[in-house]
């Protein structure tokens, strides 16, 4: 599965029910301006590898793709169905138009 894929899969599907907002999903980093959620969930693809559940990129994978390992698959059999997500809270958390105002007042 394409990255993007995976990311446009995870905007617009109900994985994560009444948890996340909108506004969630335009929060960006106040110096790079880089999206916290696409940032997060590349991070969860790093986290994947270093636990041999997803192929890193390489002769298996090949860059911009998650495939799974076969411990991954095992694991998706195995708690597909009863999978939740979890969350933390991030006080950083400045949407697009507010980081535009900061950085105004900061100039």
């Amino acid at each position: 599965m394409r990255t993007s894929d995976v990311l446009r899969e995870l905007r617009g599907s109900t994985w994560y029910g009444e948890a996340l907002k909108s506004q969630d999903f335009r929060g960006v980093y106040p110096h790079s301006r880089k999206s916290i959620f696409d940032t997060t969930i590349k991070f969860a693809r790093k986290d994947l590898i270093l636990k041999r559940q997803l192929f890193p990129i390489g002769g298996e994978c090949q860059q911009g793709w998650w495939k799974l390992a076969p411990l991954g698959r095992d694991r998706a059999i195995r708690d597909g169905q009863s999978w939740t997500p979890k969350f933390t809270t991030r006080a950083a958390l400045i949407e697009i138009a507010e980081a535009e105002v900061v950085e105004e007042r900061v100039q």
